[in-house]
């Protein structure tokens, strides 16, 4: 997914982005939702977490506006739906 291209094109992308099987095929991705505005409360859940994210890390030492853009979509696959991506929001209906 795009979101993968933008770590393994930075800088200092984390070890796993290179290994081929990091993510999802994107044939395989049947919602896509879009989640910036809760960008800033992923990443502090992340620094909240330090154990298994510490403070150096690549993903917290992103500038802000890249963190929002990689971390700014949920994708997801369900068994049930596609081909491709056929939700943005999987809490519609309920």
């Amino acid at each position: 997914t795009a979101n993968r291209d933008l770590v393994r094109g930075s800088d200092n992308p984390p070890e796993i982005a290179n290994d081929p099987n990091f993510g999802t095929a994107e044939a395989d991705i049947t919602a896509r939702v879009d989640v910036t505005a809760y960008a800033k409360h992923k990443r502090a859940a992340m620094r909240a977490h330090a154990s298994q994210i510490p403070e150096d890390s690549f993903f917290l030492s992103m500038p802000d506006d890249i963190f929002a853009n990689v971390f700014g979509v949920e994708w997801y696959v369900r068994e049930g739906q596609g081909p491709g991506i056929t939700e943005t929001d999987l809490m519609a209906g309920l």
